[in-house]
This record gives C-alpha cells, structure tokens and sequence, in this order.
C-alpha cells in the first residue's frame, strides 16, 4: 500500500485491529482513522507519515495499542482529549470519561521526531504497561512522582532523547 491510507476503508466502522505497518504510507494521517470507533489496536509503525500527531488518536474507547513508531510525526505529544457520553440514568448530564476510564496498555511514538515535554496525562495512565518514546526530541524532566503511579508499567523506553532528572 502506498500514499495515503486509502479512504474506502473510512466505512468500515467495525474494524478493531488494523495494521498497515511496514508499507510506503506518507502525509498527514487524514479521518479516515477517526471514523473506527471500536479500534483496539493500531499499528502504523515504519511508514512516512509526517505533521503532527493528530489530537484524536488517543480517544478511542476502546483503544488498547497505538504503535506509531518510525514515522516523521513532529511537534509535540498531543494534549489528551476527553470523551463525554451522555449518563446512563436518564438525566441528560453529560459524563467526561478521562484517562483513567479510558487507558490503553501500549503506546509507542518511538523514532519520530516529536518534541517538547513529556505530557503529564500520559504518565498518569494507571493501567499502562508499554510506553516507549525513545528516539525523539523531548526536553524536561522525567516525571519520576508521576511514574510511581504506574503499577502495570513493565516495559518504558526514554532513550535517546534530551531527558533530565
């Protein structure tokens, strides 16, 4: 597959699991992806994409891995995205779902070229078990407090960055 990823998959809605890792994929990441509301694993590592790494990424439900590794994604880790969904009792209130609800397990925007500071809302991912974010340009420090609350953490890879602490 090469160019952008192809706009026919837009309607497939159920897709859970998508990789299109390892192919000549480039650009911007267009909507397409926004439009897989029961995502649960992407995989879009070793193509060409490039441009910001867009805000709506991380805001699928049901999002467990998002590998975007060796890509030209810049700028910086974009700010987390709450969810809201209408309560379920009946009152019209509307529910903000945070990261705590809504946590994948593995994130991995490793060999890119994102800067700036690591953000404080993906550290607080409680149910996090892989984060890897080596071969950047993030600056500041490593939010040590901040990774003593990540108990499911078993794999975290900071290398090859401009960390201090």
């Amino acid at each position: 597959i090469s160019d952008e990823i192809p706009l026919l998959l837009a309607g497939c809605k159920s897709l859970e699991v998508v990789n299109l890792g390892s192919n000549a994929l480039a650009g911007e990441l267009n909507g397409a992806i926004s439009r897989w509301q029961n995502l649960r694993y992407l995989s879009l590592w070793g193509n060409g994409f490039s441009g910001d790494v867009p805000t709506w990424i991380f805001s699928f439900q049901y999002l467990c891995t998002v590998d975007l590794s060796g890509n030209r994604f810049g700028g910086l880790i974009p700010a987390y995205r709450t969810t809201t969904a209408v309560d379920p009792s009946g009152s019209g209130r509307e529910l903000v779902l945070s990261y705590d609800v809504l946590s994948p397990v593995g994130i991995d925007v490793s060999h890119n070229v994102l800067q700036g500071k690591i953000p404080d809302w993906l550290i607080g991912l409680g149910g996090l078990e892989y984060l890897n974010l080596s071969h950047n340009y993030l600056v500041g420090e490593i939010p040590t407090g901040s990774l003593q609350r990540m108990g499911s953490l078993r794999v975290l890879d900071l290398s090859h960055n401009s960390l201090s602490g």
